[in-house]
């Protein structure tokens, strides 16, 4: 019975911000913030929907299959300004769910990952009112311009990045190609 189940290989948190930075100087500026936390586990039965739409290596490969939800944020250099800032970023906000398969051949020394993420840019990715509330917390400056914000949309993606060993001239040192 325990080998029709799928088994957890990993999990994965990571936060991303631009006010940490090794100048020690926080801003909000372009690319604001990022949140991501995903599960990677493998399959012990054939995949089915969605992630037959997944792309794997030929022959023998280990395939770790994930599942992520994602919010990412966008700002203009001025964040005090209620007014839309031409000439700058725009307040942008991303929600997403992506589903992933990484396909890895230790004997063809190759590596395939493909994603399809579905999600929400706009104001229903509530990206502004996590950054008002991160911004609360932390005592910052308050963000005033998400009303100005990328009008709301689904979005939908299919990524795919193949990797591959190009030589490994010491124990300690890859170098690989990616496309």
């Amino acid at each position: 019975n325990a080998q029709k189940n799928n088994v957890l290989q990993y999990m994965k948190l990571s936060e991303d911000d631009d006010f940490l930075n090794f100048r020690g100087e926080g801003t909000d500026w372009a690319y604001t913030s990022g949140f991501k936390f995903e599960m990677y586990y493998s399959k012990n039965k054939a995949p089915r929907f969605p992630s037959n739409l997944l792309m794997k290596v030929t022959g023998k490969a280990d395939n770790l299959y994930g599942w992520g939800i994602s919010q990412s944020m966008y700002t203009p250099n001025e964040i005090d300004k209620t007014t839309i800032q031409y000439g700058e970023r725009p307040y942008c906000g991303i929600t997403y769910a992506t589903h992933t398969l990484v396909s890895t051949s230790l004997e063809k020394q190759q590596k395939l990952t493909t994603g399809l993420s579905l999600g929400i840019i706009g104001k229903y990715s509530f990206a502004g009112d996590a950054q008002r509330i991160i911004h609360g917390l932390i005592n910052y400056q308050k963000p005033l311009g998400w009303e100005n914000q990328i009008k709301t949309d689904i979005i939908i993606n299919y990524g795919i990045l193949y990797e591959h060993l190009l030589f490994n001239p010491t124990p300690n040192l890859e170098v690989i190609g990616n496309l």
